[in-house]
Order: structure tokens, then C-alpha cells, then sequence
């Protein structure tokens, strides 16, 4: 179901006025079926992507991740960076910005290429992405550009909320940036887990900006408790470990 805050939809004229319509009244025809800029952030399709936040150039890079907003974007010829998600540390290509001229001819200065250590999702693998360092919009913070995405073969399928990555295989949940934003946004949660087996939800809660703070779970298989153990070590398994067994 779309979203209902979502006014503003691209709408046609009547196909007889088309001519007439772009011709003698580009102006209003451009405010009527362009999206007001207070709505733009609900149009963007959105997940977690999990940035190294070791602490020092001597850590292991992604031992120690944060999570920041990122969108997709095949009109932007290179992977973009928000200043605020990038640490010192990291190895720069350059530090020397240039100015960049982009949609509407708006021109902005970047801060130079660096390389950000990433993960596409919580448990993918740690990838190195040459990126440019730009203030590019208040609310997100990393951009795969077209260079990621005919590097990885990403097929971006939107109208199911969905990017597949063929290397490394993975598919990546979206969802609206709005949503994204007020939940990275907002006080970590308690999750309480039952039957939850290897506990794909626990990756999924974060894939989508859930900040988790306890993760509780019954689950009665012995081998399902050990690989999720693996996957996710700080997740507290209730005994008996069949919830039918708790009585209190």
C-alpha cells in the first residue's frame, strides 16, 4: 500500500493537451508534477549500511561498525561519502578537493577520495570503497554510485524494495529513508525471539536502522542455537530452552 503522506505524484495532462501543456506552461507544469522538497525524503529507497568505526589505524577495519544510511543512485557516477561518517584513519587517495557540478548545475566542493571499509549489510563481507567526500544531503549518508554497481553486478529491483548483489551474493532489503532516519534515530530496542532458529531477524532489525540493545531468544535446537551463537554473540538464549517449558 503506498504511502499515504505521499501527495504529490507525478500526474499527465489530458493526452489531446500534451503539446499545449509543455509548451505554454512549462512553469506551472514543472510545480504541479515535480515532488515538493518536504517530500523527497519519504521518496528515497533506504537501508543500514554497517561503516568501520575502529577507533584507530592500528584496529582491524569493520571489527568495530556503525550504522549510517545509504541509498543507491545510477545517475551518480561514483560512490559519495557524508564528511561525518568518514574517520581520519582511513586511507585517502586525496585529500585535495575539486568542484563538482551536479543536477540543475549546482555546483559543490568535495573534500577529496577516500577509501571507506564497509559492509553492504551486517553480515556480508568487509568490502574497501573508493569514495568521494561531499556534503551531498542532510539525511544520508553513503551513496553507491554506478561505479559500485556495474562492479558488483547490483540489480536494483524497486518496485520490490530490493537490491540483489550477484558478488558477493546477498539481497538488500529497502525501505523508506524517512523510516530509516527515525530509527537510527531512536532509543535501542528489546527484541524477545521465539522459535527464531539461525535468527535471521536479528540481521534484518539492523539492516533497517533498528539500533539493538537486548536479544532475547528461545529456541529448543541445539545446532540452531550454536550458528546463531556464531552469527550474533551477543544474543541471551532463556532456559529451558523450550519456551512450552517456561512456566514463569
Amino acid at each position: 500500500m503506498a504511502d499515504p503522506k505521499i501527495s504529490q505524484l507525478i500526474k499527465l495532462p489530458p493526452r489531446s493537451n500534451v503539446v499545449g501543456y509543455i509548451g505554454q506552461a512549462y512553469t506551472n507544469a514543472f510545480n504541479t508534477t515535480m515532488l515538493l522538497s518536504k517530500d523527497t525524503n519519504r521518496e528515497f529507497q533506504s537501508h543500514c549500511v554497517f561503516i568501520d568505526d575502529s577507533p584507530d589505524p592500528d584496529a582491524v577495519q569493520c571489527s568495530r561498525t556503525a550504522q549510517y544510511s545509504g541509498v543507491w543512485d545510477s545517475a551518480s557516477n561514483t560512490c559519495l561519502v557524508n564528511p561525518r561518517a568518514v574517520k581520519d584513519h582511513w586511507t585517502w587517495v586525496t585529500r585535495v578537493g575539486k568542484s563538482i557540478t551536479g543536477v540543475g548545475g549546482l555546483k559543490t566542493e568535495t573534500l577529496g577520495l577516500v577509501i571507506v571499509p564497509l559492509k553492504t549489510q551486517y553480515n556480508s563481507s568487509v568490502q574497501f570503497v573508493c569514495s568521494t567526500v561531499i556534503t551531498f544531503h542532510t539525511r544520508i549518508d553513503f551513496m553507491f554510485g554506478l561505479d559500485y554497481i556495474h562492479c558488483s553486478k547490483a540489480v536494483l529491483d524497486l518496485a520490490n524494495w530490493r537490491v540483489y548483489i550477484p558478488n558477493p551474493l546477498s539481497t538488500i532489503r529497502l525501505d523508506n529513508l524517512s523510516k530509516i532516519r527515525a530509527r537510527l534515530a531512536a532509543e535501542p530496542i528489546h527484541i524477545l525471539s521465539l522459535c527464531g532458529g539461525i535468527e535471521p531477524c536479528y540481521a534484518m532489525a539492523l539492516n533497517l536502522g533498528f539500533r539493538i540493545k537486548t536479544y532475547l531468544s528461545s529456541e529448543r535446537s541445539q545446532v540452531a542455537r550454536q550458528v546463531a551463537h556464531a552469527l550474533y554473540p551477543d544474543i541471551h538464549y532463556l532456559e529451558p530452552h523450550d519456551f512450552m517449558l517456561i512456566t514463569k
